[in-house]
């Protein structure tokens, strides 16, 4: 019997694994310890052109500054994702447990923020984690997406929204039915607290927190803020209990 074929895991960090602070460190490692068999590529400076097809202008554009490094990061996700079946998360996604296969399965996955509502021009679906199998039709979402935006760059000097990306999402949304249903019928049913442990990594680790990371597979941290390796009283952080890849989660 035949393989069932591993979509990658692609991960961007500029200037290499090996220079990236210690919170992006502890989130790539917890990708691979539950990547369920799937290989994760880590992007940098140094191999992004061995994935990515950047237009001249457009390159050119990101060299002078005239677009920021996190619209770059913008453009490779939706290049990687328009070409490849594959999986993106944000270099500061926390990985709590195996992904489990149907991640890889569907036609495009992403994670609806608990804040979201329905009634929301953008913040529908979070871009920090984006993912779609091999079908024509997730192809087409993702060639549409990448285009709209690789166009936009091209023909403009300034950044109309910082949300660009997650605008050009929801205008490929509303233009495909299937999208459409998915997001508002499915996704919005499991909105998840993607947010939700990054306000406890200062916090005693508990029974409670293990908790909430065996329900949370995906979670959104922020490697600009500092975080503490004891509390105020001695206790072990949250934060510190991650960093030495302690978990063991039990429902």
């Amino acid at each position: 019997m035949n393989k069932i074929k591993k979509s990658p895991i692609f991960v961007l960090w500029y200037q290499g694994e090996k220079n990236a602070p210690p919170l992006v460190k502890m989130c790539i490692q917890s990708m691979r310890r539950n990547s369920n068999g799937h290989k994760v590529v880590v992007l940098d400076r140094k191999n992004l052109s061995d994935w990515v097809d950047y237009d001249p202008i457009v390159k050119e554009k990101f060299i002078s500054k005239k677009f920021s490094i996190q619209l770059e990061s913008d453009y490779i996700r939706l290049n990687i994702l328009k070409k490849h079946s594959a999986l993106w998360l944000d270099s500061t996604i926390f990985v709590s447990k195996p992904i489990p296969d149907d991640v890889f399965s569907v036609d495009f996955f992403a994670v609806i923020r608990k804040e979201a509502q329905k009634k929301d021009i953008t913040n529908k679906l979070s871009p920090f984690l984006l993912g779609r199998n091999n079908s024509e039709r997730s192809k087409k979402v993702f060639s549409f997406a990448f285009d709209l935006m690789e166009n936009y760059i091209k023909n403009e000097d300034d950044l109309i929204n910082y949300l660009l990306i997650e605008n050009i999402l929801n205008i490929a949304i509303e233009k495909e039915t299937w999208l459409n249903d998915l997001v508002n019928e499915q996704l919005f049913k499991n909105k998840q607290d993607i947010l939700g442990l990054v306000k406890l990594l200062n916090n005693p680790m508990s029974v409670k927190v293990n908790r909430f990371l065996y329900k949370n597979l995906f979670n959104k941290l922020n490697f600009h803020q500092n975080y503490d390796l004891l509390t105020s009283d001695g206790q072990e952080t949250v934060y510190s209990y991650l960093l030495n890849n302690k978990e063991n989660l039990n429902e």
